[in-house]
């Protein structure tokens, strides 16, 4: 499921990354990567969440959010 689609205050493990290549290499870049843990911290006005992710908070659109694949924690 997308990352944008993850509810306050839940955790879920990176599994993968769709979009074209460079937006894929950008959120690598950020931390985005396969097995890595990722918090929805926060949902701002407007389109934007800030999401926790190794001990760093980071501002994502929710257009780049919903490229991030997850799997939810409560189903590993």
């Amino acid at each position: 499921m997308p990352l944008s689609m993850l509810g306050l205050r839940n955790k879920g493990v990176v599994v993968g990354l769709r979009g074209k290549f460079d937006l894929k290499i950008f959120l690598a870049e950020l931390g985005f990567v396969s097995g890595k843990e990722v918090e929805i911290m926060q949902y701002t006005s407007g389109n934007n969440l800030i999401v926790g992710l190794g001990g760093c908070r980071l501002a994502l659109d929710r257009s780049l959010a919903h490229l991030i694949e997850i799997i939810p924690q409560k189903e590993l």
